[in-house]
């Protein structure tokens, strides 16, 4: 009796421990705080709830209209931008998305961002957007590079797009509501004009190597200036393009890169192991010392005064491994933004950026708006887009 007693209540033991167990794993909603494992049983496989995307939803979440100079314009990662100014409505920053190519526009004046486009371009890198704000020019993917133009269309989410079948290198929104690219072509480089109206294009100029970089002008008239590749250790010389003519200038040097215009030229190259910032007055064929090092990848021009740049630099010593360290993201700078007058070589701090920031700002795509009372640019560690608002707008 005793045995069979034993047996009885471990038996019942067994079914209620039994009972217990089912319950708990299937019918029991309630979730830990830390969730270490996911039962997934049969072909039920787990669902992931996404907020709907809304070309038309708006969050008023910037605070642009405070006594603050600096302004973080994005959280996401930027792959262009442009200021809009569209008659008398207030004015606007539309930027790209890197990695989806998303267009979303800021307005300056309320803070409110608005998505205008929810066509996804995978692996969005770089966009230049025109000035109008009708057209984008677009390149994505990683070792095989697709280009597009896109067109913007006013209260329709859907990005119209066409493909430049061409390698293109190097591209920019002119501000004459056209694109200047550069494609590579057998063992040269063509640069042209392409007009998104008329989706035609024409030829500006040819250049007899394909590891270039080019420094745009704004229209396809201006000079543009053309260098291999930088790196410390190779030379490289700068070439103008002028009326479609490509001219060597007498700038040289290892690590070369440049920046400029009909008059003037501001470049960096190696000198004895150091790393130096020079000026060359192309009409008085003169040559001068910066005080300061820029690298010229990191200056843009005044829109009214030739002889103006506001760049983006750290008061540091540059060493031998620069520019390549940098354009490889194992060199990265606290920047302050600086006035540069490339005829005086006077050079002024508007702003340490990185100390108003809190945060190492290393600016890239640096541009000033119409009026040149905003300076925009893009830290180079995170891609996030960024505003200084200027208090005067001399440049003497």
């Amino acid at each position: 009796m005793k045995r069979n007693a034993l047996i009885i209540t471990g038996s019942i033991l067994v079914v209620i421990l039994l009972a217990i167990w089912i319950y708990i794993l299937f019918f029991n909603t309630t979730q830990p705080a830390d969730k270490f494992t996911d039962l997934n049983i049969g072909n039920n496989p787990e669902q992931t709830s996404q907020p709907e995307t809304s070309a038309s939803s708006t969050n008023p979440t910037l605070d642009v209209t405070s006594e603050k100079q600096l302004v973080q314009l994005t959280n996401k990662p930027t792959a262009g931008y442009k200021e809009i100014l569209t008659g008398s409505s207030s004015p606007k920053v539309f930027y790209v998305e890197s990695g989806t190519g998303h267009i979303y526009s800021i307005d300056l004046l309320t803070g409110v961002e608005k998505q205008l486009t929810i066509t996804t371009i995978s692996f969005a890198k770089q966009a230049e957007i025109t000035e109008n704000g009708l057209f984008t020019m677009i390149q994505s993917g990683n070792n095989k590079k697709q280009t597009l133009i896109g067109t913007i269309i006013n209260n329709n989410t859907e990005l119209s797009t066409e493909i430049i079948d061409e390698e293109v290198v190097s591209f920019k929104a002119t501000t004459n509501n056209t694109f200047l690219y550069a494609a590579k072509n057998s063992n040269q480089l063509v640069g042209k004009e392409y007009f998104p109206v008329t989706k035609t294009s024409k030829t500006l100029f040819t250049v007899p190597f394909l590891e270039a970089t080019i420094d745009w002008g704004k229209v396809s008239a201006d000079t543009h200036y053309i260098y291999p590749k930088a790196s410390s250790k190779l030379e490289g010389y700068v070439y103008k393009v002028e009326k479609g003519t490509l001219i060597r200038t007498p700038i040289s040097g290892f690590g070369l890169s440049a920046v400029g215009n009909k008059q003037y030229i501001l470049y960096s190259n190696q000198n004895k192991e150091s790393y130096k910032t020079t000026v060359y007055n192309s009409e008085q064929k003169l040559f001068t010392s910066s005080p300061v090092t820029i690298i010229p990848e990191k200056c843009t021009e005044s829109q009214t005064d030739t002889k103006i740049l506001v760049c983006g630099s750290e008061f540091t010593n540059f060493n031998d491994s620069i520019p390549d360290s940098w354009y490889q993201g194992v060199t990265s700078y606290a920047d302050t933004l600086w006035q540069v007058d490339l005829d005086s070589l006077n050079i002024k701090s508007l702003a340490s950026v990185s100390d108003q920031s809190g945060r190492e700002i290393d600016t890239v795509n640096l541009s000033l708006n119409e009026a040149e009372d905003r300076v925009y640019f893009i830290n180079k560690n995170d891609r996030t887009l960024w505003l200084y608002k200027r208090l005067t707008v001399n440049w003497e």
